[in-house]
């Protein structure tokens, strides 16, 4: 559960720095902007699988039993 907590507090504290890059990459070109938005999303899919994966991570969050 405190993964769980962490992970999500985490990937919210991470946001604003992530718009402040999606922002200045816009301006570099859609591959480095398309990079940036992967390199995120898979961090966070990693991050879940080091925690227990998705089955674990939905029940926790979502309380499904």
């Amino acid at each position: 559960m405190f993964g769980c907590a962490e992970l999500v507090l985490w990937l919210a504290l991470t946001l604003p720095s992530l718009i402040y890059v999606i922002v200045k990459t816009k301006q570099r070109g859609i591959m480095f902007l398309l990079l940036v938005i992967l390199l995120w999303i898979l961090l966070f899919v990693l991050c879940i699988m080091m925690t227990g994966g998705f089955p674990r991570y939905i029940g926790i969050v979502f309380n499904i039993k």
